[in-house]
């Protein structure tokens, strides 16, 4: 996107380049700019990108029954096949909530909580976006299937790959009622960096304990 940036001669910040929104809001500004050619830009990079699938692969062996997934890949489904990951996604356009398979409790489900390249339209990609979906998620418009807060209810959270700095994971977590569960784990290594500020928060309100651990090490080990 930053390359895109360039090419269209658009000023942004270059100490916000990873900042995907605000590269986002930036690149939504060109010349002759149309509703959607964000979502076909992404898909497009995302069809045609290569997938590190190391980080994806030890997953399978874990049988989670739910994961959140706060990416729009479908990535587990390609991978190991929709008899084992079922992929269910957020939709703010969506007022009729999805169907939850019945079949459910045979395989993992992945609910693409930020919107899925199934339908790019779905993703969020800017801050108000963002504002948005976190309306529609309090509004219950539509409501986030309840099967999907049931088995966060009963169950213990872990958390790879998060840095925490973004807005709007308060707004999720406190949609999803991660606070009244057994407990969450969060699992980073030192190059996350954790401002302290966030942990104390996230420890305080959601029951957090963080763990330092490269990712793949962690997941060969349990």
């Amino acid at each position: 996107l930053a390359l895109e940036l360039k090419k269209n001669s658009i000023f942004y910040d270059d100490a916000e380049k990873d900042h995907l929104s605000y590269i986002i809001d930036r690149y939504e500004t060109k010349k002759k700019f149309i509703p959607g050619d964000t979502e076909k830009f992404a898909k497009n990079l995302y069809e045609n990108g290569a997938i590190l699938e190391n980080l994806y692969r030890p997953l399978d062996r874990f049988k989670f029954p739910l994961i959140i997934n706060t990416n729009p890949d479908v990535i587990l489904s390609k991978l190991f096949g929709e008899n084992e990951f079922e992929h269910l996604h957020y939709d703010m356009t969506n007022t009729i909530p999805q169907k939850f398979p019945e079949d459910h409790e045979n395989k993992t489900i992945v609910y693409n909580i930020f919107g899925s390249f199934r339908n790019e339209y779905s993703i969020l990609f800017t801050e108000k976006e963002a504002v948005e979906f976190a309306k529609k998620a309090y509004e219950k418009n539509p409501p986030i299937p309840p099967e999907i807060k049931n088995i966060i209810k009963r169950c213990y959270g872990l958390f790879l790959g998060f840095d925490y700095k973004d807005w709007h994971l308060k707004i999720l977590f406190d949609v999803l009622d991660l606070k009244n569960k057994p407990g969450n784990y969060s699992i980073s290594d030192n190059s996350t960096n954790i401002l302290e500020y966030n942990k104390e928060y996230y420890e305080r309100q959601f029951n957090m304990t963080f763990l330092n651990n490269d990712l793949i090490t962690f997941l060969a080990l349990i």
